[in-house]
């Protein structure tokens, strides 16, 4: 059996390569279009959208908010800085290289946890999962470092129902922020 080739649907007003200008053809504003074998078939009318919906693909985008502090680039320097930090800790090797090294980790991470809540909290992009796995892991090591004796199962336990919970609330809280979308 031989492989079939599919006809490529064009829109209304698309124009196919190879195919003649409307002008050229005749169509110009008619309903009726001339299919591939010279039969006539009638094009789909667009279909007003439902009020409330709106259609996919076709969200408003708008530019980023401002940061608080303006427009001095705070996030790419803390990264930046980071970057610096981790190289010199890998070049020193030792303690100091490992301290150096989680140090560059930790100001990483807190800089693109700040762009995250920022994001989320305008209602730019929903950062919901990152920033509640972030939630639960703060507070898993802190019950962890604090009741050493606590058992594993436990400690995850309460991170789950943490993360839960904090995902419920950032989910609801950019929902009204963005003005009802869940995810943008």
């Amino acid at each position: 059996m031989g492989r079939r080739s599919r006809k490529r649907m064009s829109l209304p007003g698309e124009r196919r390569p190879g195919a003649p200008r409307a002008a050229e053809s005749g169509e110009g504003d008619s309903p009726l279009a001339e299919d591939h074998a010279g039969a006539r078939r009638r094009e789909p009318a667009a279909r007003p959208p439902v009020s409330g919906q709106r259609p996919l693909g076709l969200r408003p985008r708008k530019e980023r908010p401002p940061a608080p502090w303006g427009r001095f680039p705070l996030v790419e320097l803390c990264v930046l800085l980071a970057l610096i930090i981790g190289g010199i800790g890998l070049a020193s090797g030792g303690n100091r290289g490992t301290l150096l090294i989680v140090c560059a980790a930790a100001l990483g991470s807190l800089a693109g946890i700040q762009q995250a809540i920022h994001d989320h909290f305008t209602g730019y992009r929903s950062h919901t999962l990152v920033l509640s796995g972030a939630v639960a892991m703060v507070l898993a090591t802190v019950i962890a470092f604090v009741v050493p004796s606590s058992p594993v199962w436990l400690v995850l336990v309460i991170a789950v129902i943490v993360f839960a919970a904090a995902a419920w609330w950032l989910q609801s809280s950019f929902r009204r922020r963005s003005g009802g979308y869940v995810v943008r």
